[in-house]
């Protein structure tokens, strides 16, 4: 008999061994909560400072809470999806999400690194070109589409 067999076997005598040991103890589940007795329903909060969205939380009511000095707690009843921390609320409508400093410098950096690797795949493409005329239509067409890429790589670390 295998490892994993008898592991099976052993793991199920001792949970029915668990289980009569239980049942003669006279161990009860607890009882179903009474009728009058429902659970608070959660709902989800928008915690908004100036504006700006800092937290999303699903709350009760049912217990204490207070939000965070200099915040306002915004009940989320539409666009579920769209409110996230660093989102936008205008006092009716949630926004799309603010991207901080560190974000954009981050982001710019990503797409002028980009920018540049893409301006000297495109220059290494017109190099190939010159070398291998039978090649040329194919590798001009290729250096066309890599300046592309780049200009919208640049212009996206302009943004």
């Amino acid at each position: 008999m295998n490892r994993d067999r008898r592991i099976a076997i052993f793991s199920g005598l001792l949970c029915g061994l668990l289980f009569a040991a239980l049942s003669s103890a006279g161990a009860q589940a607890p009882p179903p909560p009474a009728s009058s007795e429902t659970p608070p329903t959660s709902r989800r909060y928008a915690v908004v400072r100036a504006g700006v969205v800092e937290n999303v939380v699903s709350w009760s009511g049912a217990t204490a809470w207070t939000p965070p000095a200099g915040t306002t707690l915004v009940e989320i009843t539409t666009q579920p999806g769209r409110v996230e921390p660093r989102g936008t609320w205008d006092g009716t409508r949630f926004g799309a999400r603010v991207e901080t400093a560190a974000e954009t410098a981050e982001r710019r950096t990503a797409a002028r690194s980009r920018a540049i690797d893409l301006q000297a795949r495109a220059a290494a493409a017109a190099a190939l070109a010159t070398a291998n005329p039978g090649d040329a239509a194919a590798l001009a067409a290729e250096r066309t589409r890599l300046e592309a890429e780049a200009a919208a790589a640049l212009a996206e670390a302009a943004r």
